[in-house]
């Protein structure tokens, strides 16, 4: 079969290589003599190495997806927003629209002011059409193979679920609002065509019964409703269940089943022949920790999805398995670029498979679920922290379910098993040793609802070390281990104080007021003239630097940092970036200052926002950004010392190593990284 579309370019030469040997050593293999231009990679875990991801592509922010296949190719329509950097009060979101030939990669491309909603196949062999949904409250279609448009339809309400019904010149297009509005067109002449009188419906997208009958779940019932004769009847929905807000039908050894989601993310299994059903209320939103939330697209609410007998609901950071007749659990949930993914069934070469789309990993992955496999220990949830405890060389990471791992150095092995601590939320990690064993501190980073206790963890005996230490924070987003004049402290801050805390008994050694009163945007421990000091950023304040060694004196006020979330302290200069938000999310532009207010070097920008930073020694400072790279930068020049290396995720956070070499946490994974000799100064 010949390919629908032109030629894609090859990816940059570098990046392929450098991807090649990273997914080499990821599964087990050694590298004996890399390329000069490449990053050493020492060891890398396999987490999200899922034996079950047949096929993904990296695309960017995607919004919206659909499957469809034309003259026996499958393709994949993607609607991508194109990433632009002027002023945030500026920026008009503009999206992409981009259908690929799954088996020869190439792909046709056309771009919408609008931005888009849904997307849809009308996969009609005679003239086949892909049909986008936008925000301002139309529907336009879009003639194969060049996108050519069509026509524009203008319906009632933003498009959030559309649904091809029939073949040929009889197709109809069923299209549902935000509100739960339903509409009908004919897609032939693009006339509406009438409904009987409906309750709002959520969700369409829930395929058909095997008599030709669309369901269409409402808040107390679920609509069987005839496209043919407008007839609708009406089957009730199970007591258990608060207001419905969504559904999927599906079919298992002959029988027509449908799975619905309520308003509190308890989700119910069906039989629309006995009436039978099962309830699974694991992904409830009223859970207080939100790591098992049910997430999908923006919208009001998200479909479940079956493919074969299968449920898969993606929550934030993973995409979880249940058999769709017991409700139980059914295999490991799949990790890798699936934070707050959507997810869609969709049947190829006789296969049942699932369709995963990541907004934020920019990633669109197809699962075959019935792969087995085994997956080695290590983290369940995104990494949260890492850390290197010297000069034992041990890697400890620290993900946001309360796991620790801890790792050699040298070769990435375990150092024991990983040790469950269940906090949840973590945020905070400080690890230090005291002679013969390896121990950590960890809180919970949730500003609400927070967890305000300290928790002390003894890693190689693999348990709790001490009773939790309750802080005068509400809850704890840094940690830091220091030596003071007066011995070993832990550094603590969440929101309101900085409280030291003796590591070994957990007694509270001083606190520091805050006086400022805002919410910390960032925090940072280090050296200042040779004194231990804490550097906090308040919003819309100048940063603050604390003399940990005499906690009752003033702070240093450092003029001209107000909007300058801290990062790092690094040999007495402060490291950190510009932004006009409460949080240092999405800043792109680092800056560096003496304590005294003057500029340690010149900002330094970047293609994407900052995710992470770390460093030994001034004036280099690994810096990682959202466009999954990793480099390092001179700060006083703002020089690029390495050619940035491309990760197979975001990084969420660094810690370097005495050696020079530093660790990265990205999604499930924690990798050992060294960047190449060439270019270093």
């Amino acid at each position: 079969m010949e390919p629908l579309f032109a030629d894609e370019p090859e990816p940059d030469d570098v990046d392929r290589r450098q991807s090649a040997l990273l997914d080499a050593v990821r599964r087990g293999g050694t590298v004996d003599t890399p390329d000069a231009d490449l990053w050493r990679v020492d060891w890398v875990t396999g987490v999200d190495l899922d034996p079950r991801m047949v096929w993904q592509l990296r695309v960017g922010p995607v919004v919206a997806t659909a499957w469809g296949e034309i003259d026996g190719r499958p393709l994949l329509a993607t609607a991508v927003e194109i990433e632009e950097r002027p002023p945030a009060e500026q920026k008009q979101r503009r999206h992409r629209l981009e259908v690929r030939d799954v088996l020869s990669g190439r792909v046709r491309t056309v771009d919408c002011e609008v931005p888009v909603r849904v997307l849809a196949f009308a996969p009609d062999a005679s003239e086949p059409l892909l049909i986008s949904g936008h925000e301002d409250d139309r529907v336009r279609i879009w003639e194969f193979p060049d996108l050519t448009h069509r026509r524009t339809l203008d319906v009632e309400g933003q498009p959030h679920a559309l649904e091809v019904l029939g073949s040929g010149r009889g197709i109809r297009l069923l299209i549902r609002s935000g509100q739960g509005h339903l509409g009908q067109w004919d897609l032939s002449t693009g006339a509406p065509l009438l409904l009987p009188h409906l309750p709002p419906v959520y969700g369409i997208g829930v395929g058909t019964l095997t008599d030709g009958t669309v369901v269409l779940p409402t808040e107390k019932a679920a609509l069987l409703w005839n496209p043919d004769d407008n007839r609708v009847r009406e089957l009730p929905v199970p007591g258990g269940l608060r207001p419905v807000r969504g559904g999927t039908s599906w079919r298992s050894a002959g029988r027509d089943m449908l799975t619905v989601i309520d308003t509190y993310a308890t989700l119910a299994s069906i039989d629309l022949t006995s009436g039978q059903h099962t309830l699974l209320t694991a992904h409830s939103d009223t859970l207080a920790d939100g790591l098992m939330a049910a997430v999908g697209r923006p919208g009001p609410f998200s479909n479940p999805t079956v493919t074969g007998s299968t449920l898969a609901v993606p929550v934030r950071w993973q995409v979880h398995l249940w058999d769709a007749h017991t409700m139980r659990p059914l295999g490991a949930p799949l990790t890798g670029p699936v934070a707050q993914a959507a997810a869609e069934a969709v049947r190829w070469q006789g296969r049942d498979l699932l369709l995963t789309s990541s907004q934020q990993d920019g990633v669109v992955a197809l699962w075959d679920l019935a792969v087995p496999v085994d997956r080695e220990p290590g983290h369940r949830q995104r990494l949260a922290a890492v850390t290197v405890t010297e000069p034992d060389g041990v890697v400890v990471s620290a993900d946001e379910g309360g796991t620790l791992v801890a790792r050699h150095a040298a070769d990435g092995t375990l150092l024991a098993p990983p040790l469950a601590t269940d906090v949840k939320i973590t945020k905070a990690l400080a690890t230090w040793t005291d002679g013969s064993h390896l121990h950590a501190a960890t809180g919970s980073g949730r500003l609400r609802a927070g967890d305000p206790l300290l928790y002390r963890w003894n890693l190689t005996a693999g348990g709790p070390s001490g009773a939790p230490v309750r802080t005068d924070n509400s809850f704890i987003h840094w940690i830091a281990h220091q030596r003071l004049r007066i011995g070993d402290a832990l550094i603590v801050h969440g929101y309101e104080d900085i409280s030291l805390v003796n590591p070994s008994d957990g007694a509270i050694l001083a606190t520091i007021n805050d006086a400022v009163g805002r919410l910390s945007t960032g925090f940072a421990v280090g050296a200042v003239d040779g004194r231990a000091t804490a550097a906090l950023s308040p919003h819309q304040e100048p940063i603050r630097l604390y003399d940990l060694d005499d906690p009752s004196s003033e702070p240093t006020v450092v003029r001209g940092t107000e909007g300058h979330p801290a990062l790092a302290l690094l040999d007495g200069r402060l490291v950190t970036v510009r932004t006009e938000r409460p949080t240092p999310d999405g800043a792109t532009t680092l800056r560096t200052w003496h304590p005294s207010g003057r500029p340690a070097g010149p900002e330094i920008d970047g293609p994407a926002p900052v995710t992470a930073v770390a460093g030994r020694t001034w004036p280099e400072l690994y810096v990682a950004r959202a466009d999954r790279t990793l480099t390092v930068v001179d700060l006083r020049t703002g020089e690029l010392l390495a050619r940035p290396l491309l990760l197979p995720g975001p990084a969420s956070c660094l810690a370097a190593t005495a050696d020079g070499g530093i660790v990265v946490g990205f999604g499930h994974d924690v990798a050992l990284v060294r960047p190449p000799v060439r270019g270093r100064r």
